[in-house]
C-alpha cells in the first residue's frame, strides 16, 4: 500500500461512503449465514484502520493481523483487541483456531493468491466459515488499483477457484452494482490524465472525496442495495463478496 494511502486510510474507513456501506452489507451477510452469532473466535485478516474489526467485535472475540508496519503501529494503539504484525500467506495461528476467518480486499494485494486462499483455509476450523471480500473485474483498473498495490481484480469463478475445495461456497454476490457504471466512467476519464507523484494525496479513489451533499447521495443509493442483500445477489458490481463454509470433511 502506498504510504500516504496508509496515512489516510483509518479517516477513510470512518468517513468514506463505500466503507461506511460495504461494513453493513459484510455484517448483514455474516449474521444471515453463519449458524450462531455471538462467542465466536474471530480473525480478521487486514484490520486497516480497524473499523471492521470493531463491527466483528458483536460477534465475538476478534484478532487483527496487519502487514502494513504503518497501519499495524496505528491500530497497536486504538484498537481493543489484539493486533498482530502478519501476512496472509504465513499467518502465525494453529490449524483450525477460529471459527470465522475475514479477509476484506486482502487477498488481491498479493502475488501468491493460491497460498493466501489456502492460509485462510487453514486457521478456520471445521464447520467454521472464510468470509472474503474483492476488488471485481479487470476493466475498472485504474490509479486506485496502482497505488493499493493490487496485484488483479476478480470475477467470481476466479476467487471461488482459489478456495473450493478444500472449502464450500455458501454465498456469493457482486455488490456495489448500482454506482457500477459512474464509476466505470470516472476510472476511465481519470486515466486520461496524468498522475502527480508528489500529491498530498494518494491518489486512490477513496481521496477523490465529493462536496459533503454528493458523499450523502452516493451513500445513499449504495445503501439500497442493503434491501436486496444478502437474500439475493447481483451478477456484477465494483467489489465481490464470497462466503466459505469449512465442513467437517474439510482437510
Amino acid at each position: 500500500m502506498d504510504p500516504r494511502l496508509a496515512r489516510e486510510y483509518k479517516d477513510h474507513e470512518e468517513k468514506h461512503w463505500w466503507f461506511r456501506v460495504r461494513e453493513q452489507i459484510i455484517m448483514r451477510s455474516l449474521c444471515s449465514k453463519l449458524s450462531r452469532s455471538q462467542g465466536l473466535r474471530i480473525l480478521d485478516v487486514g484490520s486497516g484502520g480497524g473499523g471492521t474489526s470493531r463491527a466483528l467485535a458483536a460477534l465475538g472475540q476478534v484478532t487483527c493481523v496487519e502487514p502494513s508496519p504503518e497501519l499495524y503501529e496505528a491500530l497497536r494503539q486504538t484498537s481493543p483487541s489484539p493486533v498482530v504484525h502478519g501476512s496472509i500467506l504465513e499467518l502465525p495461528f494453529a490449524e483450525g483456531e477460529f471459527d470465522l476467518v475475514c479477509a476484506f480486499d486482502v487477498v488481491e494485494h498479493v502475488d501468491r493468491d493460491e497460498q493466501a486462499a489456502a492460509e485462510l483455509a487453514r486457521v478456520c476450523k471445521k464447520g467454521g466459515m472464510v468470509a472474503v471480500t474483492v476488488p471485481a473485474f479487470l476493466s475498472l483498473w485504474s490509479h486506485h488499483d496502482e497505488v493499493n498495490h493490487h496485484f488483479r481484480r476478480y470475477r467470481s469463478g476466479q476467487l471461488q477457484r482459489l478456495f473450493c475445495p478444500p472449502l464450500r461456497l455458501r454465498y456469493s454476490t457482486y455488490f456495489n452494482t448500482l454506482l457500477f457504471a459512474p464509476i466505470w466512467l470516472f476510472r476511465r476519464l481519470s486515466g486520461l490524465f496524468p498522475k502527480h507523484a508528489h500529491s498530498q494525496n494518494s491518489g486512490s479513489d477513496f481521496s477523490a472525496l465529493p462536496h459533503p451533499l454528493v458523499s450523502a447521495f452516493f451513500y445513499q443509493l449504495f445503501a439500497l442495495e442493503l434491501y436486496w442483500l444478502p437474500r439475493h445477489s447481483f451478477p456484477f458490481g465494483v467489489s465481490l463478496l464470497q462466503l466459505y463454509a469449512k465442513s467437517e470433511e474439510s482437510l
